[in-house]
């Protein structure tokens, strides 16, 4: 008896999961505990094709985070689109495409719908998805960019290929499906474990051009790989009006312990970048870890930026941050120093972030 009771209760409970009723207002709520961001923005679009009724909803979220200083930054941004079948009161066989950092911070948000074509726009970027058979498959992800004639385009960063053959259903959509140029393909074969991290963090870079560094070391017997990733504007993207020739677009950096495709614990930091050219270099030496990166402006000012992190007792903390300044034209000038950070033997300040 006791074995049929518990058998109704098991299929009951199947059956409510199966037909959850779902609306914007639950999906919103379970996005908040999922990513659990103090800052969420949201829009959703009602729509028809071929007289069946969905529901398009847009939510893009991010922490706001202080700084002991007073000041805060922006950390965790994520966006999210969701398609769900609609019949007026329910929502039901909600798809889900997790677009990590890619979008424009602050909007503004929208969602367009063209015939069998559905737009997800988010301030300079514009995710295109096309119905086929009740299904939704990528047609094509673009950024609006502005010319040197002052003029906006389109720029497509997804491949001409994926735009015609409708074969990626939007729930099965990769970043490396919407900006293939800007995955570093070779460096998540050999780091898998890094996989997740390196996109989420690709995705928030801008820049057409990007770097990566990797250095093996060791702190006593105790084995580590430190990987830099950084990205910067592509010459075609600075405008002459700017004053350097390379910008920082975007960088990360990982230290891990182990090596190969035996990595793990790893953490995920920053460090300085300002006017970066190229890739980061990797310095180590006696538990001390820098990164170390420069640039040059159109004043023919280079710029050095130097993050030290110091291990201690099983992590890495920041130990200083600074700038060193040289004017390439001026022969005299051995370059200016600029302390950013100095631990000072206070250490309380994590890699990890």
């Amino acid at each position: 008896m006791t074995r049929f009771i518990l058998s109704i209760f098991i299929f009951l409970f199947s059956f409510n999961f199966l037909y959850a009723e779902d609306s914007v207002e639950s999906i919103i709520d379970k996005y908040k505990k999922e990513y659990k961001n103090n800052t969420i923005k949201c829009v959703d679009k009602n729509f028809n094709i071929n007289s069946k009724q969905y529901v398009a909803i847009y939510i893009s979220s991010y922490n706001n985070v202080p700084y002991k200083d007073g000041e805060s930054y922006i950390d965790n941004m994520n966006y999210t689109a969701y398609i769900c079948d609609s019949n007026n009161t329910t929502l039901f066989k909600c798809k889900k495409l997790n677009l990590y950092e890619l979008g424009s911070f602050g909007g503004p948000y929208n969602i367009s719908v063209s015939g069998r074509y559905i737009t997800f726009e988010s301030g300079d970027y514009f995710l295109t998805l096309k119905e086929k058979n009740s299904e939704f498959y990528l047609h094509k992800f673009t950024r609006l960019m502005t010319g040197e004639d002052g003029n906006d385009f389109g720029k497509l960063l997804s491949t001409e290929g994926v735009s015609k053959s409708f074969k990626i259903k939007m729930e099965d959509i990769t970043i490396a499906d919407l900006i293939p140029s800007r995955i570093p393909t070779t460096l998540i074969n050999k780091y898998p474990a890094l996989k997740d991290s390196i996109s989420r963090a690709v995705s928030g870079f801008e820049g057409d051009n990007l770097n990566e560094t990797i250095t093996e070391f060791k702190i006593g017997n105790k084995a580590f790989t430190a990987i830099a990733l950084t990205s910067s504007y592509s010459d075609t993207q600075l405008l002459s009006s700017t004053s350097s020739w390379c910008i920082s677009a975007g960088s990360i950096a990982f230290i891990c312990d182990g090596t190969g495709k035996n990595i793990s614990n790893c953490r995920k930091g920053g460090f300085n970048t300002g006017s970066t050219c190229g890739s980061a270099s990797i310095v180590t030496k006696d538990g001390y870890i820098t990164f170390e990166t420069q640039g040059q402006n159109r004043h023919g000012i280079e710029t050095y930026n130097y993050t030290t992190y110091r291990y201690i007792n099983g992590d890495f903390y920041l130990h200083k941050n600074s700038t060193v300044e040289h004017d390439v034209e001026d022969e005299q000038t051995n370059g200016e120093t600029t302390v950013h950070y100095n631990a000072k033997d206070k250490y309380d300040t994590l890699f990890a972030n």
